[in-house]
């Protein structure tokens, strides 16, 4: 199984998908992974919006505050995440440990086991067990974008990724916290989907969602089920929790002749960086 795999699902939240069977190539555990958003609209991909119909830059500013709240909370949430596509659920947790720049997210699927992915240091790494041996890969930042996981759950990011579509805001108790939500909803060829943001008052995802009536396409849903806001230097280990091997891209090939040198190819176990909506 190539390595990489757990970093390349942190990082396919910031672009609404969870790319396992992708990521593990052909090791198949149980009819792969189905990948959200598989055809459905691209925020601000030509869905049209009505005039007088309130966008994402209506609600710019407040959604600005709430980033600013965030990048000063150190905090330790867990979600529960369920992607569903023609009748199969993947079922995963996932747990975000965060004090910025450092962060670290736990992920256990249901299809594809347990994981580790840290950003802290100056490093990347992407622990897994797998036959009995544990180990982590560490990855230059230059092989990575290591801060691509964190935008799904930055406010101020929200309003880029709303952008052209029709944005509701309303107001909900989630998991017993008070919730601001933005929604953004879109049609194309007929098929409606819709993407909604919530945050608590201190910029902490709540819930997010990615869903379309599509039934060729995939529904994904993240949402919280406990918040440790008054977390302690033990409570956020940023320690890689095996021993650590560093990655080494492969050798590019020696060209035949300078006129014909080719391209090098991406790291195998390194995903490029993400780029929102699929």
């Amino acid at each position: 199984m190539p390595h990489g795999r757990w970093l390349l699902v942190a990082l396919s939240l910031a672009v609404f998908a969870l790319c396992l069977a992708v990521a593990c190539g052909g090791d198949d555990k149980g009819g792969g992974t189905a990948t959200p958003g598989g055809g459905t609209a691209t925020p601000g991909g030509g869905a049209a919006t009505p005039g007088g119909s309130p966008t994402a830059s209506n609600f710019a500013t407040e959604l600005q505050a709430l980033g600013v709240e965030w990048q000063k909370t150190a905090v330790k949430v867990s979600y529960d995440m369920t992607n569903t596509l023609g009748g199969s659920t993947d079922e995963t947790s996932l747990t975000l440990s965060r004090r910025l720049p450092d962060w670290r997210m736990d992920i256990s699927s249901s299809s594809q086991g347990d994981g580790v992915v840290i950003v802290a240091g100056g490093g990347v790494y992407d622990c897994t067990t797998e036959s009995g041996a544990s180990q982590c890969i560490s990855y230059d930042p230059s092989q990575v974008d290591a801060s691509g996981p964190l935008e799904i759950f930055d406010p101020s990011a929200t309003a880029t990724n709303l952008s052209g579509l029709n944005v509701e805001r309303s107001e909900q108790d989630i998991a017993g916290e008070a919730a601001t939500c933005f929604s953004g909803t879109s049609t194309t060829a007929g098929s409606t989907s819709k993407t909604e943001w919530c945050f608590a008052s201190d910029g902490t995802l709540l819930r997010f969602s990615d869903t379309s009536d599509d039934p060729a396409s995939a529904n994904l849903t993240v949402e919280v089920t406990n918040i440790n806001r008054n977390v302690k230097d033990a409570d956020l280990d940023f320690t890689p929790p095996y021993p650590v091997t560093a990655y080494v891209p492969p050798a590019s090939p020696t060209p035949s002749s300078p006129s014909q040198a080719p391209a090098s190819p991406t790291p195998a176990g390194a995903p490029a960086s993400p780029t929102t909506g699929q």
